[in-house]
């Protein structure tokens, strides 16, 4: 794993943290820059000056913590860095080793595991910029492998939400994903208050306050989440126009005694549909087929168009693969909008 580090490991043996400061005169002095509890930064003193009770001084310390970190070391050296930090104040090239230590540490978990320990380490040593930036990684990941689209994953996803929201605290992201859940899980009351704070703590230009107001109303209404039958709906900007189709029944099949019938039309059966679902309203277009590999799906495959023209024809030369990578390039842009 990559770390960018500055000169800095371990040579093996353990300073105790307190160790002693050599004066200009080269008499050695105590050290103790811990003052109630918060570390201060030395005056004039250098990292060279100070000895550990290994012998070594504190530069050393320093020189020798990178071949540490290379064998992954990030736990040990970070509590050594604390310690020397904490009995000889906040030089830079320790705060340096420090924060490397607890990168390589961080950097080692994924998911929750890494979202926990990034703020507990941001809330013991203070906030830096890498540090923010795997904290929000690891946040991101966590949310983009939520789905709540049944009452089971419903409930995981709260029980996500609320351990997230221990972590990071409140958020229009989290609110919004938590009214949501609610609502499939048809907990109208819950849903009714979690649209509310959303709406509150949201931006006044979010482009997703239309659809939480509506979805407030339905839980106000009691109504389920989602469109309703015959509601026309895009899930996000690149995908295509949807419509909802209700649930029923009907016959497929032409009767036997119909005049010019194929015998591919038979035998008549009765389908039923027992769920409403969404349709496409239109065919793919050449444009919304481009747009897909413009982004990174469909397999990078560009069908010709036989001189017909792109643009807004309906996409030809496509295998039934070449469906199912659109249409999953689609979901993975709808889950993400």
């Amino acid at each position: 794993m990559g770390v960018n580090r500055r000169a800095g490991g371990s040579g093996g043996r353990r300073g105790d943290g307190e160790g002693r400061v050599r004066g200009p005169s080269g008499a050695v002095e105590g050290a103790r820059p811990e003052v109630d509890g918060a570390v201060v930064t030395p005056v004039n003193a250098k990292t060279w000056q100070i000895v550990l009770d290994s012998g070594i001084t504190l530069a050393d310390w320093v020189m020798l913590a990178d071949d540490r970190l290379d064998r992954g070391e990030y736990v040990a050296v970070l509590a050594e860095a604390d310690a020397h930090r904490r009995a000889h104040g906040s030089f830079p090239e320790v705060e340096e080793v420090l924060q490397v230590a607890i990168l390589g540490d961080v950097r080692q978990l994924e998911g929750m595991a890494k979202a926990r320990r990034a703020v507990t380490y941001r809330d013991r040593f203070g906030d830096f910029p890498e540090l923010a930036g795997e904290l929000g990684a690891a946040v991101k990941s966590i949310l983009s492998d939520l789905r709540i689209s049944s009452g089971r994953s419903a409930q995981a996803a709260l029980q996500t939400l609320a351990s997230l929201e221990t972590i990071v605290g409140e958020s229009s992201t989290l609110v919004a994903l938590q009214a949501r859940a609610h609502h499939v899980l048809e907990d109208y009351d819950a849903a009714e208050q979690a649209y509310k704070s959303w709406l509150l703590i949201a931006l006044p230009d979010d482009p997703q306050r239309k659809q939480m107001a509506l979805g407030l109303f339905k839980a106000q209404k009691h109504e389920p989440t989602g469109p309703s039958v015959g509601e026309v709906f895009k899930d996000c900007d690149a995908c295509p126009e949807m419509v909802v189709v209700p649930a029923g029944s009907f016959m497929m099949g032409s009767p036997s005694g119909e005049k010019d019938r194929g015998n591919d039309e038979g035998p008549q059966h009765r389908v039923t549909i027992p769920a409403s679902f969404a349709v496409g309203r239109f065919e793919i277009t050449f444009t919304e087929w481009d747009a897909c590999v413009a982004g990174g799906g469909c397999g990078g495959y560009r069908p010709k168009d036989r001189g017909w023209g792109r643009s807004d024809h309906p996409v030809i030369n496509g295998s039934w693969k070449d469906a199912r990578s659109d249409v999953a390039w689609r979901s993975r842009k709808a889950r993400r909008a």
